[in-house]
């Protein structure tokens, strides 16, 4: 186990030498021997001659760093929660000066003004429809509703989802090459599927293809696409960062793995 650690554990158990006091509960943590570190749970009940002399402990330990992962899942899901309802509202607030911006530049478009004047409003008329789309997807996103498999326009939804994650990608200078979605809905493929969840898998690749991107010093680039194939529809999210090292890809399904420190998507 780490030094620190070996001290606290060392001081604990010295404490409880001085009592005689049983082990309960008593978490640290223990370098696995593929390097990993894992948190322990130890419990134990105090050895003692006829005297009461202490003469060591006898308990188990368990490996409860799955059980630690799922709890910090279980919080973070609750805090994601709460932040949904709270965007959602958030939503609602701004769509209602938001549709008077929509409504009032149609109505100056329709009178007679400079081109120069018309070309500044078509351009408010314009990003105004588009946060339009942002804070209706932001709401069908946000909005609970159970697994429910629908065909759905795969075009469609992969354009709302970038549409989700544009902010942020704008914000880092990350170009998005989506030639490969069809422009027409028509043209599309068609999919039984639950949108709303699998708009959540597209945002995760999103997010990391984001992150890989912006390693090196490369023009970061994220790009999105459909293939079909024997009657099978595939969503491809590439990026042009450094790819995932060799000893890390046997681990990318694993539950709660992750290479990322906190706040950088874990």
């Amino acid at each position: 186990m780490p030094a620190d650690e070996a001290e606290r554990v060392r001081d604990a158990f010295s404490i409880l030498a001085g009592s005689g006091g049983d082990i309960s509960l008593m978490e640290y943590i223990f370098i696995a021997r593929d390097g990993r570190n894992l948190t322990m749970e130890r419990n134990g009940a105090a050895v003692l001659k006829e005297n009461k002399e202490l003469t060591g402990y006898r308990g188990i330990d368990r490996d409860i760093t799955g059980r630690i992962a799922a709890e910090e899942n279980l919080r973070e899901t609750s805090r994601l929660a709460s932040i949904g309802v709270l965007a959602a509202g958030v939503a609602h607030e701004i769509n209602n000066p938001l549709t008077s911006v929509m409504l009032y530049s149609e109505q100056v478009l329709l009178e007679e003004i400079p081109d120069n004047i018309r070309k500044n409003v078509e351009t408010v008329n314009h990003q105004a429809l588009r946060m339009s789309r942002i804070v209706k997807s932001l709401l069908d996103f946000a909005r609970y509703s159970k697994p429910e498999s629908r065909e759905t326009n795969i075009a469609l939804m992969l354009h709302r989802a970038i549409e989700l994650k544009s902010y942020d990608l704008d914000l880092k200078k990350v170009t998005v090459n989506d030639e490969r979605i069809p422009v027409n809905p028509e043209d599309s493929p068609l999919a039984l599927l639950d949108e709303n969840q699998i708009i959540q898998v597209v945002l995760n690749l999103l997010n990391n293809a984001e992150h890989a991107s912006l390693v090196g010093d490369q023009p970061p680039q994220v790009s999105v696409g459909i293939t079909v194939s024997d009657g099978q529809v595939t969503i491809g999210v590439e990026d042009n960062g450094p790819g995932i090292p060799d000893d890390v890809l046997p681990k990318i399904f694993a539950p709660f793995f992750t290479t990322k420190e906190i706040g950088q998507g874990t």
